[in-house]
């Protein structure tokens, strides 16, 4: 199994956020479905969960998750 710090992990989530104001542009434009980003968010952490992040930051995925799928 993969190791990933809590760093990198915090690093991909800030990345997450950017990436999401660019799809909700898109989406807004008909470009991509919200279907499709939710799909995205859930997979980023369940890989998070796979490759053994704390169990704080999964919390703090999971939260930014949530905050995210509801914009």
């Amino acid at each position: 199994m993969n190791q990933i710090t809590d760093e990198v992990l915090e690093r991909l989530v800030n990345q997450l956020v950017e990436a999401k104001t660019t799809l909700a542009k898109k989406e807004q434009e008909g470009k991509i479905s919200r279907v499709i980003v939710n799909a995205h968010l859930k997979r980023l952490l369940r890989q998070a969960e796979k490759m053994g992040a704390s169990p704080e930051l999964i919390k703090e995925i999971e939260k930014t998750t949530r905050l995210l799928m509801r914009r």
